[in-house]
């Protein structure tokens, strides 16, 4: 009886797509994802983005940073309000003008973070001076 690479083939491929077809090789789609970086590395590999005027990465790195953190609100405030706050930050680098307003209300109207709320009411009046919203 031959017992090379090829007859191995077939029960392992077997293997596999059973495992597939009964979700045993996937990741559970409710799941939340993998907190593997934590709110401040997030946050500090967005500054760094930002930095190198790479708005758009900076940006994802917020969102990020929000969508892991935003279950656990209560803990996290502060890192999510500030990541609101910069993410309009990105958008007015890249002339998103309501996107940046947009952050800048929410950080206003959902969070208790008072330095961020003064800072995004101070952005929005200037934006509101330039006429860049109404």
């Amino acid at each position: 009886m031959h017992t090379g690479p090829g007859r191995l083939r077939v029960p392992l491929l077997l293997s596999f797509l059973l495992l597939v077809s009964l979700g045993l090789g996937a990741p559970k789609k409710d799941a939340p994802p993998p907190k593997s970086r934590t709110p401040r590395e997030l946050a500090e590999a967005a500054q760094s983005f930002y930095e190198f005027r790479e708005y758009g990465r900076a940006l994802r790195e917020y969102q990020a940073l929000i969508e892991t953190y935003a279950a656990e609100r209560e803990k996290f405030e502060t890192d999510l309000a500030w990541a609101y706050y910069e993410m309009g930050f990105c958008h007015l680098q890249l002339r998103q003008y309501p996107k940046a307003a947009e952050a800048f209300r929410k950080v206003i109207a959902d969070f208790s973070v008072l330095a961020a709320r003064t800072l995004a009411e101070q952005r929005l009046d200037d934006m509101k001076t330039r006429g860049w919203i109404k």
